[in-house]
């Protein structure tokens, strides 16, 4: 790109800028040489470090992919393609599976509408499978994350990736729990159970609310059961 500077004499130099000044050409230009590195004559310790620092390079990456779609999802760039919205868009344009364009798109909305979360993911405090899992936890309580982003945020930014399923699982419970003491219906609305077949048998997932938690337990336990059916009630979240 020309950038126009004043000389002593009067006389307008041309300054070009090089393509290399592009972030993302910087990047491919060090994937490359990363790609031409042998590494076969490296010491074990040797090849861990770099394992680690590209694993460290990609979560910085990922997270600047998350900060591009929240950008680029607020402006409905996607609008200018045929795409019939943004998973669409991501899918087709990305060469990515739905689940995960629809994943990413989530991830990437709770960063750029929620001030701390998109702070902390910019800066490193927090990492993007944190975020992914805040988001998840987040959707269809999103009123309750705006009063307890800082809390969530400054636990992520403690505790490692592996343990922070437990955190984000036991807040959506008991976020569940006060948006049903606001609104009957939010808990009526989410009842519901699937089951998943397996190879052994059958898995069973969902939530009942109290009163159909009730119906389904007496209708069980007034059936003659199988010898192996076992009917436990579920632990009680403090």
């Amino acid at each position: 790109m020309p950038l126009a500077v004043p000389g002593g004499t009067g006389i307008i130099e041309q300054v070009f800028v090089s393509e290399m000044s592009d972030p993302v050409e910087l990047i491919r230009a060090g994937l490359a040489a990363l790609a031409a590195e042998d590494r076969s004559g490296w010491s074990a310790a040797a090849q861990s470090d770099r394992l680690l620092e590209l694993r460290a390079a990609q979560e910085r990456l990922d997270a600047e992919v998350v900060r591009g779609v929240g950008t680029w999802d607020a402006a409905a760039a996607y609008s200018d393609d045929t795409a019939l919205g943004p998973v669409s868009w991501l899918a087709w344009k990305g060469s990515m599976p739905r689940g995960a364009a629809a994943k990413l798109l989530r991830t990437a909305r709770l960063a750029h509408r929620h001030d701390r979360t998109g702070e902390a993911l910019a800066t490193g405090r927090i990492s993007v499978p944190h975020v992914e899992m805040i988001a998840t936890a987040a959707h269809r309580r999103a009123d309750l994350y705006v009063e307890h982003e800082e809390a969530l945020v400054e636990a992520a930014a403690s505790v490692e990736v592996l343990d922070f399923a437990q955190v984000t699982r036991r807040w959506a419970a008991l976020a569940d729990d006060v948006l049903a003491q606001r609104d009957a219906r939010f808990g009526f609305d989410r009842r519901g159970f699937t089951l998943s077949a397996t190879t052994g048998g059958s898995g069973v997932s969902g939530f009942l609310d109290p009163e159909a938690s009730a119906t389904v337990t007496d209708a069980i336990l007034s059936s003659p059961p199988p010898s192996t059916l076992r009917v436990a009630t579920a632990p009680t979240i403090v």
